[in-house]
């Protein structure tokens, strides 16, 4: 899995809509292994347990929340704090 923490993938995954979620601490996840998230908690779950994830700023949740910064933009016609 991509490492988001460089800033210029976590960005980018802002930037389309992808909602960038990361795990507090590393885990390993095997091959197939399902897994569930939890937004309202920031919890990852799997067959092997449940594991925090970092929380997300509300202004990235919305700008994931409108499909993508350019979505944002459009629709409030630029950034607001």
């Amino acid at each position: 899995m991509q490492n988001l923490t460089d800033g210029f993938s976590y960005r980018n995954c802002v930037n389309i809509g992808l909602l960038p979620l990361q795990l507090e601490k590393p885990v390993e996840i095997e091959d197939g292994e399902e897994a569930k998230v939890d937004l309202e908690n920031y919890k990852l779950i799997t067959e092997k347990g449940t594991y925090e994830l970092k929380k997300v700023p509300d202004f990235i949740l919305e700008i994931c929340k409108s499909g993508g910064l350019i979505n944002y933009l459009k629709k409030h016609g630029g950034y607001q704090k």
